[in-house]
């Protein structure tokens, strides 16, 4: 390869940690090249596992150690998604104050709460979530929503960081709802970035009844960063099939396990 080609390889890895997806035309018109050879370019950076191809361009494998480009997690297990999301608005409970997290799986129990709207009209809800607060135009269809403030991430949609969890301790909550990187064999919920578990466990510590969605792709992922053991939560929402070996072990253990 010549120095030429991995010079463009490596813009064209920098340009998708910017903005974490673009179109392959985009990518051409960026580096001055034709489309064919910026095709050429990404079928090596994805052999390498460095990019993927999703619908609409191609967004990085393992944006910010570990975790793929939010518009490529949000589409990913869609179906699973929303089918724990509805299971998950079943357990709010009127009246309450909750925690709802900016992951893809909340953002999506967020967008069933529209379709309780009773229900919706009479919570008070925390977030970092900028999606969110455009969902509830920004406090007009809940009782109440905070913002949490801190250091934004343009990738996110969010805010995080030391300053959002430190607002957050101004709250308590009767329920939060989070979601998480991985469980690991040792039934514990993972991450991979520091101000994610700094946020989770913040959400756990603020809340009465901390719940947890998590999708069954997510079993046996092994993160690098320790959130809590599941025995911190009171439900577990997942889709999990009850006769798989980590099911059998929760249950055996008693944790509250609610299945989609």
């Amino acid at each position: 390869m010549s120095n030429k080609v991995a010079q463009r390889h490596d813009r064209i890895l920098d340009a998708l940690a910017y903005r974490s997806v673009s179109s392959v035309n985009a990518l051409a018109k960026e580096m001055d090249v034709s489309v064919e050879t910026i095709r050429k370019d990404l079928m090596v950076l994805m052999q390498k596992d460095l990019v993927i191809r999703i619908h609409g361009g191609v967004g990085l494998a393992n944006e910010k150690a570990g975790r793929k480009p939010r518009d490529v997690r949000k589409i990913e297990n869609i179906e699973l998604k929303r089918a724990i999301a509805q299971k998950a608005v079943q357990l709010v409970k009127p009246d309450a104050t909750i925690i709802i997290e900016n992951s893809t799986t909340t953002c999506e129990m967020a967008q069933a709460l529209l379709n309780a709207p009773e229900l919706l009209s009479t919570l008070t809800i925390i977030t970092n979530s900028f999606p969110i607060c455009m969902l509830y135009e920004f406090g007009a269809l809940c009782k109440r929503l905070f913002f949490l403030g801190g250091l934004c991430s343009h990738t996110e949609q969010s805010t995080c960081g030391h300053y959002a969890s430190k607002m957050m301790k101004s709250f308590h909550a009767q329920q939060s709802f989070i979601s998480g990187a991985g469980i690991s064999n040792s039934l514990s919920l993972m991450g991979y970035l520091e101000d994610d578990v700094v946020f989770q466990t913040q959400a756990i510590e603020c809340a009465d009844e901390p719940v947890l969605l998590v999708d069954s792709t997510k079993f046996q992922t092994d993160a690098w960063l320790t959130v809590s053991p599941l025995s911190a939560f009171t439900h577990i929402v997942t889709d999990l099939n009850r006769e798989h070996p980590i099911a059998k072990r929760m249950l055996h253990s008693q944790f509250p396990i609610v299945f989609s």
